[in-house]
């Protein structure tokens, strides 16, 4: 990653930060985190997560929120994958001298249906007000691990801004970047 800079997005009136594209080894490494449970890869791609988040580090404390996974995906997989890349990029953050701390400010308050096979009309009515956040303030980054079309980023940032807090933007560690301008998620730059 070193020289090379994190693909930045704009998704209605929010930036972006990824890591890197959705393909590829970024895809493999991902895969096999999530789905097939290698918790090793969660230094490297959390390393990725904090890299795409000092983008949007202004100086004071922040906090990265994740995207919750609902109960049934958590007990399915036997891990929380974006609370555990959530806590160890801030961990990372820290490191290089940044006040930094996850947080699980965000949670489903209703059930949601199977993102995959949606498309992005489709996942924005489905998670619609899916998504509540503990009163606070303060500067937040939300923090994911893919991003395909942005629909669960917008919602999560409507749900801290409704709750008092200020999002200074969205990290992942990967995203599905469309360039043929049919995409939600649209390449800044």
């Amino acid at each position: 990653m070193c020289g090379r800079r994190p693909v930045v997005l704009a998704a209605d009136g929010f930036a972006v930060s990824a890591a890197a594209s959705y393909a590829g080894l970024w895809r493999d490494c991902l895969v096999a985190y999530k789905e097939r449970r290698a918790w090793s890869l969660a230094r490297p791609l959390g390393g990725a997560l904090a890299w795409a988040s000092a983008r949007f580090v202004t100086g004071g404390p922040v906090t990265l929120v994740p995207v919750p996974s609902s109960p049934v995906t958590v007990r399915e997989r036997g891990e929380d994958v974006t609370w555990l890349l959530a806590r160890t990029a801030s961990r990372f953050l820290n490191r290089a001298g940044v006040d930094a701390h996850a947080q699980r400010a965000l949670r489903q308050v209703r059930v949601v249906s199977d993102q995959s096979g949606l498309d992005a009309a489709a996942r924005v009515r489905n998670l619609s007000g899916s998504l509540w956040a503990a009163p606070g303030g303060g500067d937040v980054i939300v923090v994911d691990d893919i991003a395909t079309t942005g629909a669960m980023l917008r919602e999560a940032v409507r749900a801290l801004e409704a709750s008092g807090r200020r999002v200074l933007g969205a990290a992942v560690v990967a995203a599905t970047v469309r360039r043929d301008g049919r995409g939600d998620l649209q390449p800044v730059g």
